[in-house]
Formats: C-alpha cells, sequence, structure tokens
C-alpha cells in the first residue's frame, strides 16, 4: 500500500488528507500534532479521509511512554490514543523510542511497560508498532527495538522500520535481512543528505542533538538525498516484506509548498522507491 505521513506537509490536516488523495495515496499515517491542531474533530478527519478514499494505516507518534510513565498515566495514555484511533478508523499506533534522560534506565521496566501496551492494545483490538529513534535515550537502534519485539513475542506487537534512523546511524542491515516479515508493522521511507555526525565522538548528547536536527529538518523523499538507501531496500525486499510503504519526511522546505504540489512530488518518489524494492524482490526468489 502506498502511504504517506501528513507530516511531510504543510497546511491544515483536511487540505493535506485533500492533496495525499488527489496524488494517488491509497493510505495515510496521521501525525498527532496535525490532528491537535485541525479545524476539524478527530471523527470528522476520520470521515474526511474515508471520503477520499484514504485507508488511515496509523495514529503516530506516542512518545516518552517506556520507563516514563506509571501504570495509571501508561493506561490513560493509552486510552485516549485508543479512543483518538478509533475517531480515525485506524488500529495501529506508532509508539516511538524514549528520548528522556529521565525515564528509567532498567530495560526489564522497558519491557513491561511496552508488554503491557500491547496487552491493552489487545483487549481493545490494537496493534502497537514499536519504532528505534536515532536519538532515543536507551533505544537507539532498530536492533535493540526487534530484541524488545522478539522477548515480548505478542501478535499485537510488532516493529516499525525508518530508513533515515538506521541509516543515519550506518547500522548494519544484515539483521534486517533476516526478520520475519510478518513481525514489520510498517516501513517508512525518507533520504537526507549527507551530514557529519559525530557518532564515536564519546559526546552522546551532541550525537543525539545532531541527530534530532537533520531528522528534523533535512529530510528529504526517496532518491533526492545522498543515504545508502539500496541496502535497506535490498533487506525488505530478501524478506519478501509486502506491508505498507511510506514516506515520512521533516522538511522546512517542503512544508512552506504547495500541499498538493509536495504530494505529487513524493508520489512520484515513492513509485520509484517500490520499482527499486519488486526488482531487488524478483532477485531474491
Amino acid at each position: 500500500m502506498r502511504t504517506i505521513a501528513t507530516v511531510c506537509l504543510g497546511g491544515d490536516l483536511a487540505d493535506k488528507l485533500e492533496a495525499i488523495a488527489a496524488a494517488g495515496f491509497e493510505g495515510v499515517e496521521i501525525y498527532a500534532p496535525d490532528l491537535a491542531q485541525s479545524r476539524l474533530t478527530e471523527k470528522r478527519i476520520g470521515h474526511l479521509a474515508r471520503e477520499l478514499g484514504l485507508r488511515v494505516i496509523c495514529l503516530q507518534p506516542l512518545k516518552d511512554f517506556e520507563g516514563h510513565c506509571d501504570p495509571e498515566q501508561r493506561g490513560e495514555r493509552l486510552k485516549r490514543s485508543f479512543e483518538t484511533m478509533d475517531a480515525l478508523g485506524t488500529e495501529l499506533l506508532l509508539i516511538a523510542s524514549n528520548t528522556d534522560r529521565m525515564a528509567s534506565a532498567n530495560p526489564e521496566r522497558r519491557l513491561d511497560d511496552l508488554g503491557a501496551a500491547a496487552e491493552f492494545a489487545s483487549a481493545h483490538d490494537k496493534r502497537i508498532g514499536f519504532e528505534a529513534l536515532a536519538w532515543g535515550d536507551q533505544v537507539c537502534d532498530y536492533r535493540q527495538a526487534w530484541e524488545i519485539v522478539r522477548r515480548l513475542d505478542h501478535p499485537q506487537f510488532g516493529l516499525v522500520l525508518d530508513s533515515f534512523h538506521p541509516l543515519a546511524r550506518n547500522e548494519p542491515l544484515e539483521l534486517m535481512a533476516t526478520l520475519p516479515a510478518e513481525r514489520i508493522f510498517l516501513v517508512q521511507l525518507a533520504d537526507a543528505p549527507r551530514r557529519e555526525v559525530f557518532l564515536d565522538s564519546g559526546d552522546d548528547e551532541l550525537c543525539k542533538r545532531q541527530l534530532l536536527d537533520w531528522s528534523r529538518h533535512a529530510r528529504r523523499f526517496p532518491g533526492e538525498g545522498e543515504l545508502a538507501l539500496e541496502p535497506f531496500y535490498a533487506a525488505i525486499a530478501a524478506i519478501d516484506y509486502r506491508g505498507p510503504l511510506s514516506i515520512e519526511t521533516f522538511n522546512d522546505r517542503y512544508s512552506a509548498h504547495p500541499a498538493a504540489d509536495v504530494a505529487k512530488q513524493a508520489a512520484k518518489a515513492l513509485d520509484g522507491a517500490i520499482t527499486r524494492i519488486d526488482a531487488l524482490r524478483k532477485e531474491h526468489r
């Protein structure tokens, strides 16, 4: 399914949805801040998406969750998110790895929190997709996120892979090429101009700030930057992933241009990425 995150475009959320549908996308990720700032209610946004022929793939992101909330607060945040998802008509919630330095560093605490989220999701016919942010405090590598998914071994809890994060950190992708495709709930694609990030400087805070700034202001559509997307595509092709492929960029220049034009540009870039992934998939047969 050809999908895009609403954060890629500028303007009001309703206008973004119209531009996304007109560009030929089939699905959309609803970015929570877009929803909060929209002139329409959550329920009306859900109706509008359906009227436009768009499937709402997920609500994203729920941030600073694992190792951060007490059980009562944890449940309230999930309950509120699931109410929003019901209004939108989606069943997938993207949880991004915690970036709060005050969160617990105990891996078992994080596992407990995410396991509770998986159980809560199961009770409400929802799913959780977990994504490792490159600047995450404790989980910053897709391999760490996969270990959590593997250990929880819960059908309602899976992995979200975003090309920017592992490529920005120069993470090896050999493991990615062996993952069970059914445990990956969403794949997001983004490119970026090359930047020098001091991953081995010993200054973790500097590195995280650089990665965050790079991600939040300079992402580009696939094929419009300098990241090594080919190995990422090859890994996705090797496991025969068939789920949604989504564009997710944060770019000040894109946001300043008309949403309709940017959506068409994104659709063209995604079509090119899909063509390449399909070609690599055939090579693996």
